[in-house]
């Protein structure tokens, strides 16, 4: 594992979102998550594992997505076979928002359209 690859990864699995890994490595957020992604042969495996199908909902599927189970855990255990798992598109926003959930009740997620919103509306009722 290359060593921005391992700082990325690491960053993650103690909670940062990878706007945030970005913004402290600094570089993008996009940049930051294609580092943290699986390499090819451990998609390639996920995929041939769950044999066309959302491994959560067992729907059919032609193109799906490779979802972190466990984003806490050792930075080698994150692109692990067994800490991922092929997911449709819908069950994969169902999991990511359960983990956001979970994150915003611990203190440690920061909704940033929530947090812009907030920053616009204190600011119109100081000028009104």
């Amino acid at each position: 594992m290359k060593d921005q690859q391992r700082q990325v990864i690491s960053l993650k699995t103690q909670g940062l979102t990878y706007a945030a890994i970005g913004q402290q490595l600094g570089f993008s957020r996009q940049y930051a998550q294609y580092l943290a992604r699986p390499d090819t042969k451990t998609c390639a495996a996920v995929l041939s594992r769950a044999q066309g199908q959302c491994e959560e909902c067992h729907c059919s599927l032609t193109r799906g997505h490779v979802h972190h189970k466990r984003i806490r855990c050792e930075v080698d255990e994150f692109n692990s076979l067994d800490n991922l798992s092929y997911v449709c598109a819908s069950c994969h926003a169902r999991l990511d928002y359960a983990s956001d959930i979970k994150r915003k009740s611990r203190g440690q997620y920061v909704d940033r359209k929530e947090e812009r919103f907030w920053k616009i509306f204190n600011e119109a009722q100081n000028n009104a």
